[in-house]
C-alpha cells in the first residue's frame, strides 16, 4: 500500500493545477480575513476565529479539485490491491495535499503575532481540528469520485455536498425545524463540529465524529469498488450492515461520553479556582436555570458552550443544580419578565418571507429565597464572570450598588444612556443622585446621602463651590469614587466649540496637589471621521461625497494595564500633579491613563480652541508641549489602596460619542468596560476583575498605533502572499528534480 500511496501523492504532485489550487485556496483565506474582516482597521483583531472559520466553506472547492487529480477509476479495476488498500491510499495521498494546502495559510497567524497576541496553542487546535475536517471531505470526495465514472458530474456533486454539509446547521435559520430534525442536521454539519476547534477547544465528540466519517465515506468508497470489479458478496452486505451499526451507535456513545480540554492561555472555557472556591462557601441548594430558546440552540454553535460550561460549573458543588427550560407561550413570557428578562429579536428569512422571533437565552440563578439574573447570554466570553458577581452577592448576602451623578446638565438616560444598563448587565444595581446644590433635581437625592456607596460623576460645570468642596472632601475620607470630568465644556450638538469657564471642582482638586491643564489633548492615534457632503460649493445638490479625516482632539489610546483594549476620548484634558502636596493630605497619586507618545498639548488661539476637523492642527505647532500625557489619575491611600479616579474627559462616555468610534453595527464599548473595571478596582473586588480577564481574551493591536496598522496593510498582505507563491513555488520545484532524478534512474 505504501507504492500505492506514494504512486497517487506523485501524481498529484506532477499535477501543475495542483499547486495553482492550493496556492489560491491560501491566497483566498488569507485575503478574506486581512479584508473582508478589516483587519487593517480600528476594528481588526488578533482573534483568529473567525479566519478558522471560514477555511470549511474555502475547501469546498479546492478538496473536489484535488479529488479529480488522482481520480481514475477505470484504471482502479485492475491494480493489483485489495479495493480497501487502493481507496486508503488515495484518501490519504489527497489529505497529504489538502494538508500541505492548510500550511500555506500558516502565514496568516503569523502575520498577526506582529500586531496582537495570539494564543498558539489554540492555532494548533485549530488546524489540529482542520486536519480532522479535511480527512472527512476528503473521503466523502474519493467516494463520490469512485461511485461516479464522470469526473465533472462527480466535481459538482462534491462541491454541492460539501456546500449542504457545510452550511445544514444553518438551514433553522430559514424554516422552523422539529427537535430530532434541527438535531439531526448539526450532527451531520461537518462546519458545526470544527466550531469548537476554532476556538481552541479539543471536543471527543467532534474527533469521534470526524474519525467515523471518515472510516465510513473510506469504506464505501472501497465496497463501492468492489462493486464495479464485480465482487460484491452476500459477506459485504452484512459488513455494511454491521459497519453501519458500529458507526451509529459510537456516535450515540460519544454524545452521552465525552470530554472537552480547553487549549486557551487563560482557560475561559473552563471553571476558575475563584469559582470553585465561592462555591465551597454555599450552605443550602442553590439552583441555577438556563432559559435558552430552541431557535438558538439550533441555530448559534455557542450556546452550547454556554450549556456546558453551566453544567462543568455546577458539578463544582453538589449544592448546586442546573435545570435547562426552553421558553415558550406568554406565561413563560410574563414569568421571565419578573425576573427582568427581555426577548431578544432574531431575524428568519425565507423565500419570499421575512420573520422575527423573539428568543431567550437567559441565566437565573436562585438562593434562599433570592435570586439573581444574567438577563441575556450568547457565549462564554464573559459567563464565569457574570455568574461570580451574581453567586457572590446571593452567597454572601450583598448587594452591588453603584450612585451615578451628572453634574455638566446633560441626562444620564439620555445622554449618558449607555451607562445604567451596562452597570446593571455586570450586576450593579444603579441609583441617580445629584449634586448637593443642584435644585432642580429635587426628586433626586443628594450623594452626600450616601457616604459608603461608591459615586460616579459625569461632569462638573455645573457644580457650586460648596458641591466641589463636598467631593474633595469625599476623596479625603477615602470615598469610593470615580470622577470623569474637565474645566471646558463643549457643544457637541452644533459646531463642537470649547467653552472655557471657572469649574468649582477643578480648582478645590488642587488642594489635593492635582491640576488640569489648560490646553486639550491631541494625537497622531486618534479617531477618524467619516464626512458626508450632498451639495456643491455654491449650494446645488450633488452626489453624497464622502472625506475621511483624522481628528487629532479624539485620542484612541493604546493598550495598557487599566485599559486593555485601548480607549476613545474626546476632547481630553491632561493632568499633572505633585507628590509632595498630595502627601501633605494623606493622599498617593499615579498615573491611571496614559496617551501614545506621539500627543501633544493644542493651545487656545486668540483665546479659542480650534475644533473644525478642516482647521484643527495635525501636528504639534511651535511652542507646545508633545510627548506622552496623563489623562487619568488614580487617588490611593498611602498604603496604596485605591479610593478614587479622575478622567480629564467627561464626553468618553456618552451615548452619542461613543457612535463616532464604533464601527459599523457595532457598538464601541471600551468606554463602559474601563468604567466597570475601574469600579471593580475601586471597591476592592480585584479578584472578580482577574476573573473577567482570564475569561476574556486580549485581541486588541496593542503592538502597533492605528496608523502604523494602516500604513503596514499593503506590505504585509504582499509579503504573506509572497511567502505562500515561494512555499508553493519550492515545492513544485523539489517535485521537478525529484521527477528528473527518477527518470534519469
Amino acid at each position: 500500500m505504501q507504492r500505492l500511496y506514494r504512486r497517487c501523492l506523485f501524481k498529484i504532485a506532477i499535477n501543475p493545477f495542483s499547486y495553482a489550487v492550493s496556492l489560491s485556496f491560501a491566497v483566498v483565506s488569507a485575503l478574506q480575513f486581512f479584508i473582508l474582516q478589516q483587519f487593517f482597521t480600528d476594528v481588526g483583531s488578533s482573534d483568529l476565529h473567525r479566519f478558522f472559520s471560514f477555511v470549511p466553506y474555502g475547501c469546498i472547492l479546492v478538496i473536489p479539485a484535488l479529488g479529480s487529480f488522482c481520480s481514475r477509476p477505470q484504471s482502479d479495476l485492475d491494480l493489483p490491491f485489495s479495493s480497501l488498500e487502493i481507496m486508503a491510499a488515495k484518501t490519504l495521498a489527497c489529505f497529504t495535499w489538502m494538508a500541505f494546502s492548510l500550511l500555506l495559510t500558516v502565514c496568516v497567524p503569523a502575520a498577526v503575532s506582529f500586531f496582537g497576541n495570539v494564543e498558539w496553542q489554540s492555532v494548533l487546535c485549530g488546524y489540529l481540528g482542520l486536519l480532522l475536517y479535511a480527512a472527512s471531505a476528503v473521503s466523502l470526495a474519493i467516494y463520490f469520485y469512485t461511485l461516479i465514472d464522470s469526473p465533472g458530474f462527480a466535481f459538482i456533486c462534491v462541491s454541492i455536498v460539501l456546500a449542504a454539509v457545510n452550511s445544514i446547521h444553518l438551514l433553522s435559520a430559514v424554516v422552523t425545524l422539529p427537535n430530532f430534525l434541527a438535531s439531526f442536521v448539526k450532527t451531520v454539519s461537518f462546519a458545526w463540529h470544527f466550531d469548537a476547534s476554532g476556538k481552541g477547544i479539543i471536543d471527543t465528540r467532534d474527533i469521534i465524529f470526524y474519525a467515523v466519517s471518515s472510516a465510513a465515506f473510506l469504506f464505501a468508497s472501497a465496497w463501492a469498488l468492489e462493486r464495479k470489479r464485480g465482487l460484491e458478496s452476500k459477506k459485504v452486505s452484512l459488513q455494511k450492515i454491521l459497519f453501519a451499526s458500529a458507526c451509529l451507535l459510537l456516535l450515540i456513545d460519544s454524545s452521552r461520553i465525552y470530554s472537552r480540554i480547553d487549549t486557551t492561555a487563560r482557560k475561559k472555557f473552563s471553571v476558575s479556582q475563584f469559582s470553585k472556591t465561592l462555591m465551597e462557601e454555599i450552605e443550602e441548594p442553590l439552583s441555577i436555570t438556563y432559559y435558552r430558546s430552541r431557535e438558538l440552540k439550533n441555530l448559534y454553535p455557542q450556546v452550547k458552550d454556554v450549556q456546558e460550561f453551566l453544567e462543568a460549573y455546577a458539578d463544582c458543588s453538589s449544592y448546586v443544580s442546573l435545570s435547562v427550560i426552553e421558553p415558550s407561550g406568554e406565561e413563560m413570557a410574563s414569568r421571565l419578565e419578573t425576573y427582568g428578562i427581555q426577548g431578544q429579536q432574531i431575524r428568519s428569512t425565507g423565500k419570499n418571507t421575512t420573520s422575527y422571533s423573539t428568543v431567550y437565552s437567559a441565566v437565573v440563578i436562585s438562593y434562599l429565597g433570592r435570586s439573581e439574573t444574567i438577563p441575556f447570554v450568547l457565549s462564554t466570553n464573559t459567563l464565569e464572570y457574570d455568574l461570580g458577581g451574581r453567586m457572590q452577592a446571593l452567597i454572601r448576602n450583598t448587594k452591588r450598588v453603584v450612585q451615578v451623578a451628572v453634574g455638566n446638565g446633560m441626562k444620564l438616560d439620555a445622554d449618558y444612556a449607555y451607562v445604567k444598563p451596562w452597570l446593571e448587565s455586570q450586576g450593579w444595581t444603579v441609583v441617580q443622585t445629584r449634586f448637593p446644590g443642584e435644585y432642580r433635581e429635587q426628586k433626586l437625592l443628594p450623594f452626600t446621602e450616601y457616604p459608603d456607596v461608591p459615586l460616579i460623576v459625569f461632569g462638573s460645570a455645573l457644580s457650586s463651590q460648596s458641591d466641589a468642596q463636598a467631593l474633595v472632601q469625599r476623596i479625603l475620607r477615602g470615598g469610593k469614587t470615580f470622577i470623569a470630568t474637565s474645566p471646558y465644556t463643549v457643544d457637541i450638538a452644533n459646531d463642537w466649540s470649547v467653552i472655557t469657564g471657572d469649574d468649582p471642582f477643578a480648582y478645590q482638586i488642587q488642594t489635593l496637589g492635582l491640576y488640569f491643564k489648560d490646553t486639550l489633548t491631541s494625537d497622531i492615534s486618534n479617531t477618524r471621521l467619516s464626512l458626508y457632503s450632498d451639495q456643491r460649493a455654491d449650494g446645488s445638490s450633488a452626489s453624497v461625497q464622502t472625506q475621511y479625516v483624522n481628528y487629532p482632539l479624539w485620542p484612541v489610546l493604546p493598550s495598557q494595564t487599566n485599559a486593555a483594549n485601548g480607549l476613545a476620548m474626546f476632547w481630553p484634558c491632561s493632568l499633572e500633579f505633585d507628590e509632595e502636596v498630595a502627601s501633605e493630605t494623606g493622599m498617593k497619586i499615579s498615573r491611571y491613563l496614559v496617551t501614545s507618545e506621539s500627543a501633544w498639548q493644542s493651545k487656545t488661539v486668540d483665546s479659542r480652541f480650534i475644533t473644525d476637523p478642516f482647521a484643527v492642527s495635525m501636528h504639534p505647532e511651535a511652542g507646545e508641549e508633545s510627548g506622552q500625557s496623563v489623562v487619568a489619575c488614580a487617588i490611593s491611600d498611602v498604603d496604596g489602596t485605591l479610593n478614587s479616579v479622575i478622567v480629564g474627559d467627561q464626553y468618553a462616555f456618552v451615548a452619542g460619542m461613543m457612535a463616532y468610534s464604533s464601527a459599523p453595527n457595532t457598538l464601541d464599548t471600551r468606554a463602559m468596560e474601563f468604567l466597570s473595571d475601574t469600579l471593580l478596582k475601586i471597591t476592592g473586588e480585584t479578584a472578580l476583575l482577574e476573573l473577567k480577564k482570564n475569561t476574556s481574551s486580549d485581541t486588541a493591536l496593542s503592538k502597533v498605533t492605528l496608523d502604523e496598522l494602516y500604513e503596514k496593510r499593503i506590505p504585509v498582505i504582499a509579503l504573506t502572499l509572497m511567502i505562500q507563491l515561494l512555499l508553493v513555488s519550492g515545492a513544485f520545484a523539489a517535485v521537478a528534480i525529484l521527477r528528473r532524478k527518477n527518470l534519469e534512474a
